[in-house]
């Protein structure tokens, strides 16, 4: 488009004199209309940007409330330091820390059976609902897709008793790291700088 204008205002010029040009011609009121074109395109192009971001942000808040239910839920039975506390996106040192803290607190203390129970219980109720926002996730990014994909995965394997449920509930608390990084470098989360 802009090239367009370019030449219009070229031809323009090398035809008539630079005088003549803009008296009695209908090229100046072309190029005219050919500017205007151009700033209601990116004026348009940015609000619908704007719209694109903001449902981006939506979807990826309902996939972050399952996460938090999951959290919340799974995590019950664990001391009180090392359950959830908010986990919203604008919160993203914090959500790290928690998340790093709570690796940290299986890797070396383990999980009893009650622990384990609890987050199978847990991974039994939301799977269904964890695969069907597959195709959510993968209209975020493909880094939110992949940890979305790989927390689904996880939770069949305990779900269905596949391996070691203490390494799989680790690999999750893992990919949902993953998906809270996702969020904060693509800028997608509710309270970002971007929108």
């Amino acid at each position: 488009m802009f090239i367009l204008l370019l030449v219009c205002i070229q031809v323009g010029f090398y035809i008539n004199i630079p005088f003549d040009y803009f008296s009695g011609n209908l090229l100046p009121e072309l190029t005219g209309m050919l500017i205007e074109l151009c700033i209601i395109l990116f004026i348009v192009d940015r609000w619908q940007e704007q719209n694109r971001i903001q449902l981006l942000i939506v979807k990826e808040k309902r996939l972050r409330e399952y996460l938090i239910f999951f959290l919340r839920h799974g995590f019950k039975n664990l001391p009180r330091k090392y359950r959830v506390g908010n986990f919203y996106g604008e919160e993203h040192h914090d959500n790290i820390e928690y998340l790093d803290n709570l690796f940290d607190f299986i890797k070396e203390n383990g999980l009893a059976t009650q622990e384990i129970d609890a987050i199978r219980s847990q991974c039994d109720i939301d799977l269904n609902t964890f695969g069907n926002l597959l195709p959510v996730a993968s209209e975020l990014t493909d880094g939110h897709f992949k940890a979305w994909s790989r927390i689904v995965y996880f939770m069949v394997r305990i779900s269905k008793g596949l391996g070691d449920d203490e390494e799989s509930i680790k690999y999750i608390i893992t990919n949902i790291k993953r998906y809270e990084c996702a969020s904060h470098a693509s800028g997608i989360y509710v309270g970002s700088k971007n929108v």
